[in-house]
């Protein structure tokens, strides 16, 4: 920002005002007393101009303070900021994109997610080709385990007459699954993320010889007592 390097026509065309923020627009109502741990009312600057002030005014900002507290040379925070966002000789913008990896926020959790999405905001990533931010997402594998599959109805064998243990991913493929409801993430992508799971999804509900492409009543009733189709509802 010193350079003024951050992306002025993003900022100006999506980044909330103050009235914005404040009449929930595009994000909901703030309405209610507590104040949650944005300290909302006390801890908010007047747009991007009046945010920019705020953060020279901040020791912590001093990429010579910054450097000495993370026991880094500071050349190297100078050229990191150059990779972002400093503009190519032609003054068109670099692409720069964010990935968060989860444990980043698990434990100063508000004030590391606040540092990185304020970077990406002011580097313009977020929601178009080749700049945007995300989590790499997914929880790790395990914790409490759910009820047991019925290991003689998994898909894949082993030598013998075994079974390989199955899971998810393996009764979805044995064709087994009815309803997949999936909150917080995307079962693809969370899982296996291989094309066969995806396949395997789009063969059991898109591509499902029992599926309904008919407007007619009857035709539709016709389908559904036919046979069954797998749901997949992504929340």
């Amino acid at each position: 920002m010193e350079n003024g390097w951050e992306d002025s026509e993003w900022i100006s065309k999506w980044v909330n005002s103050k009235w914005e923020s404040n009449s929930g627009f595009g994000q909901g109502t703030r309405n209610t007393p507590w104040q949650w741990r944005t300290t909302w009312g006390k801890f908010q600057t007047n747009g991007f101009e009046d945010y920019k002030k705020w953060v020279f005014a901040q020791q912590e900002y001093d990429p010579k303070y910054a450097a000495k507290v993370a026991g880094i040379d500071v050349d190297k925070i100078y050229k990191a900021a150059e990779m972002l966002a400093k503009p190519k000789d032609d003054g068109s913008r670099r692409k720069t994109s964010i990935g968060i990896e989860k444990g980043f926020y698990w434990s100063n959790n508000t004030g590391n997610t606040n540092a990185i999405s304020s970077l990406a905001t002011i580097v313009g990533a977020g929601g178009r080709e080749g700049r945007v931010v995300g989590r790499f997402g997914g929880h790790q594998r395990g914790g409490v385990k759910g009820g047991k599959f019925p290991r003689n109805k998994s898909p894949e064998k082993v030598p013998g007459r075994r079974r390989r243990a199955l899971d998810t991913d393996r009764w979805l493929y044995s064709g087994h699954t009815r309803f997949a409801h999936v909150i917080g993430t995307t079962w693809i992508q969370s899982m296996s993320g291989s094309q066969g799971l995806q396949k395997k999804f789009w063969e059991l509900t898109t591509a499902n010889p029992n599926q309904v492409y008919s407007y007619d009543t009857q035709d539709i009733i016709d389908t559904l007592k036919n046979g069954w189709i797998p749901a997949a509802w992504w929340w």
